[in-house]
């Protein structure tokens, strides 16, 4: 696991470095915020496995654009 978020640490880093480099603007924070967004709705939808829960459809709308990966690919 470790592995993983030094890889996932380095390569946010370097993204905010080259956009800071080439456009003059500190994206980190944001990064930061749109991958620790998509961590929380993985786990979120862990726990409604593990217990065996069916979350309602807003529960899941609320949760499952996030864990489609979507604001972190745009």
């Amino acid at each position: 696991m470790k592995l993983y978020f030094l890889a996932l640490y380095n390569t946010v880093n370097e993204m905010a470095y080259e956009t800071l480099k080439d456009h003059g603007v500190d994206i980190r924070q944001y990064l930061i915020k749109a991958w620790a967004d998509l961590c929380k709705a993985f786990l979120q939808e862990a726990k409604w496995l593990y217990n065996k829960e069916t979350s309602t459809f807003m529960e899941y709308f609320e949760s499952g654009w996030l864990s489609s990966s979507g604001c972190v690919i745009l």
